[in-house]
């Protein structure tokens, strides 16, 4: 498949699923290509694509860095798949957890809002009464 190929499928893997993330991988001309696309209800969870594919491809680096010979030896490409794959969930849990995160900051502003509300109310009440008190002496 060429890169322009694996954009369109992309595109509709985003298109047809809105919640879904992925990460594809295309060797073109011998240089691997990674291509990553979140749905509009993943990237309202705070999913990054850019940053998604960014970590794949430094796992990639890593290892050709390592050992430039070793990669061209590899029976196959899956250790490097692997590595990437992993690298691909570590930074998605990471972008998740992050959003669960602040979602549970902002429902922890708004008990404590309810809270001062409710409090509020309270003493509203009370000087009510105080008033109709005041005012039937």
């Amino acid at each position: 498949m060429d890169v322009d190929s694996a954009r369109t499928l992309g595109d509709k893997i985003k298109a047809e699923h809105s919640d879904t993330v992925a990460v594809l991988a295309v060797n073109a001309h011998g240089k691997l290509n990674f291509i990553a696309v979140a749905g509009k209800d993943a990237v309202a969870n705070g999913v990054h694509a850019g940053k998604l594919v960014g970590a794949v491809a430094a796992v990639v680096r890593v290892v050709e860095m390592n050992d430039p010979e070793k990669v061209e030896k590899w029976q196959t490409e899956y250790d490097v798949a692997c590595g990437a794959y992993w690298a691909a969930i570590h930074e998605f849990d990471r972008q998740i957890s992050a959003n669960e995160r602040l979602a549970a900051q902002a429902q922890i502003s708004i008990e404590r809002l309810n809270l001062q509300k409710t409090e509020y109310e309270a003493q509203l009440k009370d000087l009510d009464e105080q008033i109709k008190l005041y005012e039937a002496r």
